[in-house]
């Protein structure tokens, strides 16, 4: 079985966690975006083999509750 990291073929309503690309391509959102939400906790993450996995279930509540606050960078 051979593994194809740039397959299009994820599964949300299973998938135990997202690349942030495709966190961000189901989310509607872009990776900027993707990593305020992270670093105000609205999204959880875990590092696997050096890379950044969003939480599917975390996602997916983000998803369904349709809010979380974003702090605008200080200026």
């Amino acid at each position: 079985m051979n593994f194809d990291p740039s397959a299009q073929n994820i599964q949300p309503n299973t998938a135990l966690g997202f690349r942030v690309n495709d966190a961000c391509r189901l989310g509607g959102f872009g990776r900027t975006t993707c990593y305020a939400l992270l670093k105000n906790g609205a999204l959880k993450k875990v590092k696997v083999a050096g890379r950044t996995l969003i939480e599917g279930d975390s996602l997916r509540a983000l998803l369904k509750n349709g809010s979380a606050e974003i702090s605008s960078p200080a200026k």
